[in-house]
């Protein structure tokens, strides 16, 4: 089985090139649609892409399923490594393309981490423009890879480990983790909104009071005054 924890991020889109072909035969520039694949290997963090023309890679792609001969090799050689597509990812590409041509969002192999009720809406946004799209895919990024997401989210890494190894050990365990982790954010939210109380309350002691408020507390005084006198 492969360890999908390192397939790269790939997505796809139409584009529109020259058709050679065509535009020989017309004599004038002749277009076509076709759609392409763009892969970013696992570990890049961003900074390497690779496109082609989907059929194109799948055909070739294909041909190098199973094991293959080393670079530079001849048909002497033995079968010695595998592909560096391994036939569970090619399957995974193949399934995401065929939901992108209907318009449907690309599975994930793994949870998702829009599954996932602990990250803050932003913190995900950030994650998934970063391609990182699972709790699994989360908990084994690299320091490189996170960097960019913001403030907190090796927190968040550390949680999404404790979530995958508690996984592993049975679902009875990660309703356990899930359930403290609800507790201690409602713990902290808890504690943020007192002291925001005390800020508030101590903000207000400081504050004079108006001529209005004055007024208003004189004439409750007043008021209660004469509620004495008349009983």
């Amino acid at each position: 089985m492969a360890n999908d924890d390192r397939r790269p991020y790939v997505y796809f889109k139409t584009q529109t090139i020259e058709d050679r072909a065509a535009t020989n035969a017309a004599g004038v520039a002749m277009y076509k649609d076709l759609d392409f694949i763009f892969i970013v290997p696992h570990g890049s963090e961003g900074k390497t892409e690779l496109s082609e023309v989907y059929s194109d890679w799948l055909d070739k792609i294909k041909r190098q399923l199973g094991p293959v001969r080393a670079a530079g090799a001849d048909m002497s050689t033995p079968f010695m490594m595998e592909s560096r597509f391994p036939r569970e990812w090619v399957d995974m590409i193949e399934k995401g393309y065929a939901a992108w041509k209907k318009g449907e969002e690309l599975p994930v192999e793994g949870t998702a981490l829009k599954q996932w009720a602990v990250l803050p809406p932003a913190m995900l946004a950030n994650c998934i423009a970063n391609h990182i799209l699972t709790i699994e895919q989360l908990a084994n990024a690299s320091d490189e890879a996170i960097n960019p997401i913001g403030m907190g989210i090796r927190m968040y890494r550390n949680r999404a480990q404790d979530w995958v190894k508690l996984n592993k050990e049975g679902d009875a365990n990660k309703m356990a983790l899930e359930i403290n982790t609800l507790r201690e954010d409602k713990a902290r939210m808890e504690g943020a909104i007192a002291d925001m109380r005390k800020q508030m309350e101590a903000l207000s002691a400081r504050i004079p009071a108006t001529e209005p408020q004055r007024t208003l507390e004189q004439h409750e005084a007043s008021k209660t005054l004469h509620a004495k006198k008349a009983a």
